[in-house]
């Protein structure tokens, strides 16, 4: 749990970069390999899906934006959703 909450903690200090068709990286990652889905579940009843792409980015629901996260923290995360 503490994994997830350092993850959080750091997506939450990530830049949000635009989502455009040019650099999409989510493009590129279209199999079960490069990416994974993960569903959190606020006190608030309110649940966040994030979608993580192997290198290193993360789409937080439906916004125009995804976030790159620092290399450490994401590889922890990647590796425990495995």
């Amino acid at each position: 749990m503490a994994v997830l909450y350092t993850s959080l903690e750091e997506l939450n200090n990530s830049k949000p970069l635009p989502h455009e068709q040019n650099s999409d990286p989510i493009g590129d990652s279209q199999n079960n390999e490069e990416y994974k889905e993960l569903t959190v579940h606020l006190d608030d009843g309110s649940r966040i899906r994030l979608t993580l792409l192997k290198d290193g980015y993360i789409y937080c629901g439906f916004m125009g934006v995804y976030f790159e996260m620092n290399q450490n923290v994401f590889t922890t995360m990647w590796r425990l959703l495995q």
